[in-house]
């Protein structure tokens, strides 16, 4: 099983209203996830059917409830499940996709996922264009967590390398987001949205 990879972001979370601890892990056919409530004993996994090492996870509580979300590589798309936890389980009641129109020439990998100070859900993932080079590109659905999911006509590409090693989305407050990126320059880029724009910081 492989629980991290190459992917920059960890594969767990503690679920402060249930007091459990969950893992996500990949096995070589499948995501598979289990609790604990300890993080000694865990109980037996449930699988996400996904045979991919690409996919993010992320969770927030909310109002008394906890939600977590997980953005998989599916086939050349990425596929964004929505869960509800209970105190044993996660309930995953929609799946959507936030891109959608990839081919083998021009794929979506590497997604990242992140749930923002407003509740609504940010997926981004590296788009290899037919000129082989690479982009971020990331989307914000139209409705909250909490409510019924779905996604914008058009995503925000974020600049064009021959090649992205990884990207993070991370939370800011309020309606703030921030992707962090790889670049084939070796260096780390920032971009930040403030509720309405992105731009290079």
């Amino acid at each position: 099983a492989s629980a991290t990879l190459n992917s920059s972001q960890r594969k767990s979370f503690y679920d402060t209203v249930n007091s459990k601890y969950w893992v996500f892990y990949y096995t070589g056919t499948a995501i598979e996830y289990t609790y604990s409530a300890d993080g000694s004993s865990w109980a037996t996994p449930s699988i996400l059917s996904y045979n991919t090492t690409d996919y993010s996870v992320a969770y927030k509580a909310i109002s008394g409830t906890g939600y977590t979300v997980v953005a998989s590589k599916d086939g050349y798309n990425i596929a964004l499940n929505r869960g509800i936890l209970a105190a044993t389980s996660i309930s995953w009641t929609s799946t959507t996709a936030p891109f959608a129109d990839g081919t083998s020439s021009a794929p979506y990998t590497k997604p990242t996922v992140a749930l923002g100070g407003d509740n609504y859900i940010w997926v981004g993932a590296i788009y290899t264009a037919p000129s082989l080079l690479q982009q971020a590109n990331v989307i914000r659905s139209t409705a909250v967590v909490t409510g019924t999911i779905a996604w914008p006509a058009t995503d925000t590409p974020l600049g064009g390398h021959n090649t992205l090693s990884d990207i993070v989305l991370v939370p800011g407050s309020g309606t703030n987001m921030y992707l962090i990126s790889g670049r084939d320059s070796n260096n780390i880029v920032t971009f930040a949205y403030n509720g309405s724009l992105w731009s290079e910081v």
